[in-house]
Formats: structure tokens, C-alpha cells, sequence
């Protein structure tokens, strides 16, 4: 699953998290950095540059990037 059209991140985040909902709910469980991997994977090359940003950032601070942290600055672009 690929959005290839920057206008709609937003909702193909949505319908990624709904996903992932469905699939904890099956018993089937997501780590965080599995769902941010296939979240940077899926997104356009347009938000690449700064999802790299947060990925540098945090792991020169020894921090976790939680999904919800990676959405947010998706939905901020």
C-alpha cells in the first residue's frame, strides 16, 4: 500500500492506522518500529526528507519516534 499523491497522506494514514487497528484486534500485533518502517515506506517522496529529519534526531538523542510522533509531522507538512 503506496500513496503516491501528497494530497492524500492524510487519509492514507487514517485508512494505515485503521489497519493496524483491525489487525490488533485479530490478535495480530504491530511494533511501533515496524508501523513507522511501513509508514515511511508508503508515503510520498515529497515527506521523505523530513520523516529522515526525525529519524536522525532521534536516534542522535537516544529517543523513540512513536507513530503517532511520525503522523503528526506528516500532518503538519
Amino acid at each position: 500500500m503506496k500513496c503516491m499523491e501528497p494530497s492524500k497522506v492524510n487519509s492514507h494514514l487514517y485508512t494505515m492506522l485503521e489497519i493496524k487497528d483491525d489487525l490488533e484486534k485479530r490478535g495480530i500485533s504491530i511494533t511501533d518500529d515496524m508501523f513507522n518502517n511501513t509508514i515511511m515506506a508508503s508515503i510520498p517522496n515529497q515527506f521523505k526528507q523530513t520523516v529522515n529529519a526525525l529519524v536522525v534526531v532521534a536516534q542522535r538523542t537516544n529517543t523513540t519516534l512513536t507513530p503517532q510522533e511520525l503522523i503528526a509531522e506528516i500532518h503538519s507538512e
